[in-house]
């Protein structure tokens, strides 16, 4: 029986609190669990590597919508479609609501109740976000501890009953969320359009309806708008 959103919620923030709390002391004395990175950066591509030996379904978990513009979470996607596993994504309802950063997401994304930055893979890893740094530099975790494992199935699987897709009503499209990460990799219009068989108007268009969309008078504007985190 599915719990109503509410206490799904509950049961999110209680887990969220446990990772915490295993990892405040920057060690996590749970077998099988290790630090995999420090530090946003480092933290997303130990995340790409990861996906790489991803081969049944991932269930991500972010309670907010910051932009990617390194492209992992784009990888990510990517390299499961690819292998045919199932990605989801779970995106805290807020925080969608309250970021200009929504009309880069695609409709699947299920929208609710959220624990941490969490990720469960193969249903026997389990991959998350723990307490900061003092500097407050983002820590990330690897666990295949059995119990922990099979408390995460069972609060993911709460979080996404109590979920719903966000539908198309705010989505910018595939191609203009391509051509944003590009972007922000540093290519420019022209390399853009030779890459996507696209012409420089398209690109250029693109780009002026997501400023449009997100009230951005500049380029870097809408970069600064979408890269902000609302948590």
């Amino acid at each position: 029986m599915a719990l109503p959103e509410g206490r799904a919620r509950r049961v999110g923030h209680s887990f969220q609190r446990e990772l915490l709390d295993r990892t405040a002391d920057g060690r996590c004395r749970l077998e099988g669990t290790r630090l995999i990175g420090v530090g946003h950066r480092n933290v997303q591509a130990a995340l790409a590597y990861f996906a790489q030996r991803t081969h049944r379904s991932v269930i991500n978990t972010n309670p907010g919508i910051p932009l990617d513009l390194d492209g992992y979470a784009d990888d990510l996607d990517r390299a499961a479609a690819e292998r045919g596993v199932t990605c989801e994504l779970l995106v805290g309802r807020d925080a969608f609501e309250a970021s200009p950063g929504r009309i880069l997401l695609p409709p699947s994304t299920l929208l609710g109740p959220t624990a941490a930055h969490t990720i469960l893979a193969d249903d026997e890893t389990l991959i998350f976000t723990g307490a900061p740094t003092p500097s407050g530099r983002t820590t990330g975790w690897a666990s295949r501890n059995p119990a922990l494992v099979e408390e995460a199935r069972r609060v993911l699987s709460h979080l996404q009953e109590a979920a719903r897709p966000a539908g198309r009503r705010d989505y910018a499209g595939d191609r203009a969320v391509r051509v944003l990460r590009m972007l922000g990799r540093g290519h420019t219009d022209r390399q853009i359009a030779g890459r996507l068989g696209v012409s420089l108007r398209t690109v250029s268009g693109d780009v002026a309806r997501l400023q449009h969309r997100v009230e951005a008078d500049s380029r870097a504007a809408l970069f600064a708008k979408l890269a902000s985190r609302v948590v």
